[in-house]
């Protein structure tokens, strides 16, 4: 177990000397869901979510989004996931607009005793009024699987596809989670996320509710 701490910190590490922020400009957010699945199959499911957020220490609606997302399972370890969001809200000069993101995703996962490590890339296309913004997020997760209450540590890098730099790695996010059911079709989970972007840290706060069909 010492030797995924230290791998963890390493790459937090490595990847935060690329990002300039200033402790100054710190904002508490606030993001909610309720996501529904549904198999369609053996290996393919369907899930619809939707997310309202708060921003400015809580004080001010951000936006609301919904996704819908198609998951296929290619082997028992290794899915892949494309998907539409639709996010309204206010832009820079407060004018009500829409954003379209597209997502494709692919994760792979082991288990290791009671300990299960996973690896997911996802390219996020995103559209809206003011331009265009191309992402390759890659996320490292570990979870503890051995109580009902499920512990997890996620790191994750947004890298800007779309820029001149080779290497322009914009967002750094880790995130510790706690995942629980509620009854057997529906769970929970409770998440503190820290936000490293260029100029500016966040804190997000949040709760995701999963609904079984």
């Amino acid at each position: 177990m010492a030797k995924y701490l230290k791998l963890f910190f390493v790459i937090l590490c490595s990847c935060h000397s690329y990002i300039s922020y200033s402790q100054n400009n710190l904002d508490w957010k606030m993001r909610s869901s309720v996501s529904m699945r549904y198999n369609l199959n053996e290996k393919t499911r369907l899930i619809s979510k939707f997310e309202y957020r708060l921003k400015d220490n809580l004080t001010e609606k951000d936006r609301w989004n919904v996704n819908t997302t198609v998951r296929y399972d290619i082997l028992k370890n290794i899915k892949i996931d494309t998907s539409y969001e639709l996010h309204y809200l206010k832009d820079y000069y407060g004018k009500n607009s829409f954003i379209h993101r597209f997502n494709i995703s692919s994760q792979a996962h082991i288990d290791y005793q009671n300990f299960e490590f996973s690896l997911r890339e996802r390219l996020q296309n995103t559209f809206s009024d003011s331009g265009y913004d191309f992402y390759l997020r890659s996320r490292f997760m570990i979870g503890y699987k051995k109580y009902p209450v499920r512990p997890n540590f996620s790191i994750e890098v947004f890298q800007k596809m779309n820029s001149s730099n080779l290497v322009d790695i914009d967002i750094l996010r880790y995130r510790p989670k706690l995942t629980f059911r509620i009854s057997e079709k529906v769970s929970c989970c409770i998440f503190y996320c820290r936000e490293y972007q260029k100029h500016i840290t966040n804190n997000i706060i949040g709760a995701d509710s999963i609904i079984d069909l």
